[in-house]
């Protein structure tokens, strides 16, 4: 179809010869920026994921101890601690993965160029700017069982021991930012069937975004600040961090292009899947989204409570970039670059190289293209690790659900089957 032959993507480049990176970046940056960006984080916990959400939890609870408040800068130099190694790779044979380097200070050229870091501006990597203390995280648990709710409530050590006496039998609030659901009577175990439920305007009113993240994600795995500061640099309305396994040869994700991405240069893409393992969403994308799946056919509906997911993460992106209408995008199987010129790919690029030069300077980030408020981006150069629990069952509903959910959506708003589209 037509858009398939103008299959548009991003791919942020970064040259080390730059010159002009700091009044192209640091200029995007505005005052809400530097406010408080407010996410809720949704994460459905399994019996073989609790200890490891919780550890998360108190993790992510830490950037902000009013007990230590040096805390969050502590967190900031180790985000920037492995900078020297970057730019010594960038001119040597070393070679730095988040395998051998760890992916929690891991290290990207937008992160590490010293013209962002200029605490004297407002800039993008400054202490002002420090997203450990600028991102506040709240969280819903959605627990598969009783018992899984029981423990993480008693883990968190409530800040207020009587709060959870009042609570219902299905809901108990611990701490000041986590709630807590029961959600394991029938349908409700199912994970995209309690986005539906659970992830309503009421809940996500004082937001500016809301992630899902499956319970076997280690987020204390991620560079917070880094991947914070591409998300306030790009603005997409839905991303993810790049996924790898908790070694070289664990398994990450099935989808090759949301793999971490081994050439540093390359920042990000845009993508036509972001998937179901850890979707960042601005809240009215999201609730658009939501609002457009529940008016539906009823066939669409019962196969998503029947656990069907197929699809449904490229159904999104479509509606975030044409809002369901036409063709979906179909993206390139290789990104491509050219060393001297970094850019965005354009939509005359082919998928296999060449890279056309639209900025004025062979060195310039075009800062126009930083406001496109894209669609469906994936952060190579900020991985988080995917535990691969399995947790999931995958039996009958799910896979003949999943079937029928992805088929609704070919026949309606010609979706891409997954397997064909990454």
């Amino acid at each position: 179809g037509a858009a398939a032959a103008t299959c548009a993507f991003i791919a942020i480049i970064y040259s080390e010869n730059s010159a002009t990176t700091k009044t192209t970046l640091s200029s995007t940056n505005t005052a809400k920026e530097q406010q408080t960006t407010k996410v809720l984080i949704a994460r459905t916990v399994s019996p073989s994921e609790y200890k490891q959400v919780i550890g998360d939890v108190h993790h992510i609870n830490s950037h902000h101890q009013a007990t230590s408040p040096s805390s969050a800068s502590t967190y900031l130099a180790q985000s920037m601690s492995q900078c020297n190694l970057l730019r010594k790779s960038s001119s040597s044979a070393t070679i730095i993965t988040p395998y051998s380097n760890g992916s929690k200070t891991f290290p990207n050229h937008v992160l590490c160029d010293p013209n962002n870091n200029n605490q004297n501006q407002s800039s993008i990597g400054g202490e002002e700017n420090n997203n450990y203390l600028s991102v506040k995280a709240d969280f819903l648990l959605l627990a598969r069982n009783a018992e899984v709710a029981n423990s993480m409530s008693n883990l968190l050590s409530p800040t207020n021991p009587s709060s959870s006496s009042s609570s219902t039998r299905n809901q108990k609030q611990c701490c000041d930012n986590v709630e807590i659901l029961d959600v394991s009577r029938g349908e409700n175990t199912i994970k995209i069937w309690n986005w539906i439920l659970h992830l309503d305007e009421a809940r996500l009113y004082d937001y500016d975004y809301v992630w899902m993240i499956d319970g076997d994600i280690d987020l204390s795995s991620l560079n917070w600040h880094a991947f914070w500061q591409q998300v306030k640099l790009i603005r997409p309305k839905i991303c993810q961090p790049a996924i790898i396994g908790n070694d070289p040869g664990a398994h990450g994700t099935s989808h090759s292009i949301l793999n971490y991405w081994g050439d540093s240069r390359v920042l990000a893409s845009e993508v036509a899947i972001v998937e179901l393992m850890t979707p960042l969403f601005e809240v009215d994308t999201w609730l658009g989204y939501r609002n457009f799946i529940a008016n539906q056919s009823p066939d669409l509906l019962r196969n998503l409570k029947r656990g069907g997911e197929d699809c449904f993460d490229l159904a999104w992106c479509h509606y975030a970039k044409f809002n369901m209408v036409g063709e979906q995008i179909w993206p390139p199987k290789k990104l491509g670059y050219r060393p001297s010129a970094p850019t965005y790919a354009t939509p005359n690029d082919d998928a296999n190289g060449g890279n056309v030069n639209i900025t004025n300077s062979s060195t310039a980030v075009k800062k126009s293209q930083f406001e496109e408020h894209n669609s469906c981006v994936v952060l190579y150069q900020t991985p988080v690790v995917h535990m691969n629990k399995k947790s999931l069952g995958k039996g009958k509903n799910f896979r003949s659900g999943g079937q029928q959910v992805c088929k609704y959506f070919r026949e309606n708003y010609r979706i891409h089957w997954a397997i064909k589209s990454v």
